[in-house]
């Protein structure tokens, strides 16, 4: 586990430079039964009508998890990632305040199938954290909010299966 320094060449770089970035590797126990696939909906959204990777892993995943941020923006993309999966096996994670405390013109950006997710009981509301937002998850316990929200996602994928 721990943080790991990743270089690589990527395809599209003509000058030969090489790319540096980090990975942080945790070492989890194994899920007894279930498998949960979470996607970031702002990364995979673009990506899930073609027949990659991304395609594949959602085809034969037995549980989603989609991600998204409470923006404008982040709402449709999660919106468009929905109507795409088209399967009620998802929950939704939206990073940021309580659904009562969304700004009133993000809240209305939100389509029929995120409102259908949040009327079955299968969206959770993660807090933002700003140590986490700047330092990303490291060996600190994490904040007693994140970790409710957690409890409740599991919560739900019980419920998803």
């Amino acid at each position: 586990g721990g943080v790991h320094r990743v270089q690589r060449v990527p395809e599209t770089e003509s000058q030969g430079r090489i790319h540096t970035s980090a990975a942080t590797v945790a070492i989890l126990p194994e899920a007894e039964d279930a498998l949960v696939t979470v996607l970031d909906a702002g990364l995979v959204w673009p990506t899930l009508y073609g027949s990659g990777w991304v395609s594949g892993l959602v085809g034969s995943a037995s549980q989603l998890v989609l991600v998204g941020r409470l923006s404008v923006p982040g709402l449709r993309q999660l919106e468009g990632c929905l109507d795409l999966l088209r399967t009620d096996r998802v929950a939704v994670a939206v990073g940021g305040p309580p659904r009562s405390r969304w700004p009133r013109q993000v809240a209305c950006t939100a389509g029929p199938l995120l409102r259908q997710a949040e009327a079955d009981g299968r969206s959770v509301c993660v807090p933002w954290d700003r140590r986490l937002a700047l330092q990303g998850v490291t060996a600190e316990v994490l904040p007693r909010p994140v970790l409710a929200a957690g409890r409740e996602l599991l919560g739900l994928m019980k419920g998803i299966e």
